[in-house]
């Protein structure tokens, strides 16, 4: 099975834009981080991702199986939570292509 995936052009493409996708959603948060303003977190709310990320590897040190499950759950969330945050942007992007000059026949723009 894995031969049949690795020399299939379509599972490779496949493969290709999963780590685009995954690589651009990560740079994507890294380069907008005085945007999200991850310094200006409270205590609080850095203790509970901390402890979360501790229960995460716990999870994970007792049962590998349960960790999956339990990181996969965690991921789904993510997801689903940044949807609002993924229609304003294309919504934004939308209204910000619309908005921009066209080039006329001799390549000025108007």
């Amino acid at each position: 099975m894995n031969q049949f995936l690795y020399h299939n052009p379509v599972a490779r493409a496949l493969m290709a834009f999963i780590a685009y996708a995954y690589t651009y959603h990560y740079l994507n948060w890294f380069s907008k981080t005085s945007v999200i303003g991850w310094h200006r977190s409270s205590s609080k709310r850095l203790y509970a991702v901390m402890a979360l990320w501790f229960l995460s590897l716990g999870i994970y040190a007792a049962s590998y199986q349960t960790g999956l499950r339990w990181l996969f759950f965690l991921s789904l969330l993510h997801v689903v939570l940044e949807l609002p945050l993924n229609y304003v942007t294309f919504f934004a992007i939308g209204r910000s292509v619309r908005s921009k000059p066209r080039p006329l026949a001799g390549g000025q723009a108007t």
